[in-house]
């Protein structure tokens, strides 16, 4: 029989959508918060949600949509400007980031200190249409792909940062943020731990949240990320940190930028446990 796969694009105002194919399920991110945008797509206000949530959430309240609303045996995210591809950056666009990339590697800190760069395989495109062919492109050879039995994951090429570990990169959030979620990842999540940590002291990210998972994975997925991050929400207002995390600007986006942490760790794992991984890039549409 073949395998079910459904691919979540966030979506929270008018753009490209890709609505007339069977992988591809557009989503509209905050949708309860936005009942002036009429994008005519799946809301993530429907069934169990926390659709309220988007302005710390982003992206993420579409993952919890699908984890709560949808069965599939592969289910993926990504978003209305950033997709997955199989295509591959130019050869001398490699080899330009690889040298700028470990030129600040080694010198960075002598030369410019505190400065760095990001080593990522992203392609950028700036035709819509082209754009589309690209994605189902991709929507019919991961189908393929997947049916076949052979990968418990996909997962975008992770970027790279030159001089900082990810620690030093989301230093912004606070400090404070980053114990505590290390604190509730001990406490109620213990299994995950020490690759949480690992990936803080890394300089490698899974970015923006993106992946695709086997429906098991996709379960242990959001049955870790989610608890953390309500939990670090309320401790953070018990805290006395933040009094109003949706209303207030300090905490915007917030609960989005440590998903991808703890995505990173997540992935990390189960690479660790030998489970199989196919790596793809990621194209952006500039608009």
């Amino acid at each position: 029989m073949e395998k079910s796969i459904k691919i979540l694009v966030a979506h929270h105002k008018e753009g490209l959508i890709i609505n007339n194919d069977d992988v591809y399920l557009p989503i509209h991110v905050g949708k309860i918060l936005h009942s002036d945008v009429k994008l005519g797509i799946q809301g993530d206000d429907e069934g169990e949600n926390i659709s309220g949530k988007n302005p710390i959430y982003c992206e993420m309240t579409a993952w919890y949509w699908a984890w709560k609303n949808i069965k599939a045996d592969y289910i993926g995210l990504c978003h209305y400007r950033r997709y997955f591809t199989f295509d591959k950056p130019s050869f001398f666009r490699n080899i330009r980031q690889h040298i700028r990339y470990w030129y600040f590697r080694i010198c960075g800190n002598i030369i410019q200190p505190g400065k760095t760069c990001e080593l990522s395989s992203m392609i950028q495109l700036n035709s819509k249409n082209l754009f589309k062919d690209k994605a189902l492109i991709f929507s019919k050879g991961i189908s393929k792909i997947l049916n076949s039995g052979e990968y418990d994951l996909v997962i975008p090429t992770p970027y790279k940062w030159s001089g900082l570990t990810n620690a030093q990169y989301f230093v912004g959030l606070g400090r404070e943020h980053f114990q505590l979620l290390s604190e509730i990842i001990s406490n109620d999540a213990p299994e995950y731990f020490e690759v949480y940590n690992e990936t803080m002291q890394s300089n490698v990210l899974y970015a923006a949240n993106m992946a695709i998972f086997s429906k098991d994975l996709f379960e242990k997925y959001c049955d870790f990320v989610f608890p953390v991050l309500k939990k670090h929400e309320e401790l953070t207002v018990k805290r006395g940190w933040c009094k109003d995390l949706i209303n207030e600007k300090a905490y915007s986006r917030r609960s989005g930028y440590f998903a991808e942490l703890l995505t990173s760790a997540f992935i990390s794992k189960q690479l660790k446990s030998s489970k199989k991984a196919l790596f793809v890039n990621t194209m952006f549409l500039n608009l």
